[in-house]
């Protein structure tokens, strides 16, 4: 089986990426380098597809809007330079010759699975879709042959739709650390997007970590990729304590070096509650502190990880875990060894696998 999956980048990890590159030599500035560099830094890593290395199947992942590592694939393939990047994924995809189209950007190129049935509508081909974008209305693309994300609410409204659908949690990568080598330097971490869109209760949650930071001896880290249209009225007095966005393995590495992760979700989640930052935190052995709800299967509050029921809660609930962390970092090895044993990078492709092959 061969799969073709796709992801879309977000301004400021390009940003950082088009630093990382430009050391290299023109001669060195080449697409196998580009991707090897771009897979080594580990971007959203626990949602790539790694099947065993002696199964037979392959994956091409690519960041599809990401011009330098595209662009680089289009030059070298006798593309023009105005080729535009539904032009270039299509070209990929004719090159590769997938069993498998996995993208994560229905929602970002809404016209590129019209571009898919166009071109391989009577192949045998399947075209998944990734939506985890927790929204007021579900977003719905039938013109997939099956829809898959980690909020399980989903999965039950569109298989009511009479949609195909699947579960697929992230699988933590073998190479991330099992057990600390050092103690943990900072206190609080939180990271993540503040927009105006699904995320006004952050808006509460950020001023909350913010304020307890400005007024505390805490070592307390935020991290935000602010949208230029985000609203930050409430954060305003504190915009000099916000640090730059944080991806990949700088973030791990962070993650690593932090006691608390604090966790947060979208203004439409509800009960249930899963993020990339529940098996980020989990998996490079933090402790997660994370909002009260339906958790992904196995992950068990209280044992493997704390909940809050309000914002209100955080400052206590962090002064009392800090006081006594050498009680509380228990909890967070058992995070980590619950995450690395049932949601394991090798899980994760088994899971992938069997959803894929009882589409009809």
């Amino acid at each position: 089986m061969k799969i073709y999956q796709c992801i879309h980048t977000y301004p400021a990890y390009s940003d950082q990426l088009d630093q990382k590159l430009a050391n290299l030599a023109p001669g060195e500035l080449t697409f196998d380098n580009v991707h090897k560099i771009l897979l080594a830094d580990g971007f959203y890593e626990s949602y790539i597809l790694t099947p065993p290395a002696d199964s037979g199947h392959e994956v091409f992942f690519t960041l599809w809007n990401y011009p330098k590592l595209q662009k680089l694939w289009a030059a070298e393939n006798g593309l023009p330079e105005e080729a535009r990047f539904r032009e270039i994924r299509i070209a990929q995809i004719k090159k590769f010759q997938p069993d498998i189209i996995f993208d994560f950007s229905p929602f970002v190129d809404v016209n590129f699975i019209d571009a898919l049935h166009e071109v391989y509508g009577e192949s045998d081909m399947k075209f998944i879709c990734w939506n985890a974008y927790i929204k007021e209305e579900v977003m719905t693309f039938p013109k997939y042959h099956a829809h898959v994300s980690l909020h399980t609410p989903y999965i039950e409204h569109w298989r009511q739709m009479g949609l195909q659908a699947f579960e697929l949690q992230p699988g933590i990568p073998e190479h991330w650390p099992k057990a600390d080598g050092r103690e943990r330097e900072i206190d609080v971490l939180f990271y993540g997007q503040y927009l105006n869109n699904v995320f006004k209760n952050r808006r509460g949650f950020v001023s909350t970590l913010l304020e307890m930071k400005s007024k505390t001896a805490l070592n307390i880290d935020v991290h935000l990729q602010i949208s230029p249209s985000a609203d930050t009225s409430h954060i305003q007095d504190y915009l000099d304590l916000v640090k730059l966005p944080i991806f990949s393995n700088e973030l791990y590495k962070k993650i690593r070096n932090s006691k608390i992760v604090v966790n947060n979700y979208t203004d439409y989640n509800g009960d249930y509650k899963s993020n990339a930052r529940v098996f980020e935190a989990l998996g490079n052995g933090a402790l997660l502190l994370s909002e009260y709800g339906v958790y992904p299967s196995g992950l068990t509050p209280g044992i493997d990880f704390l909940t809050y029921k309000d914002i209100s809660e955080l400052p206590s609930l962090i002064e009392n875990i800090l006081s006594d962390w050498d009680n509380y970092k228990i909890i967070a090895e058992a995070g980590r060894n619950k995450v690395n044993n049932i949601y394991s990078r090798e899980k994760h492709w088994n899971y992938f696998e069997i959803a894929i092959n009882s589409i009809k």
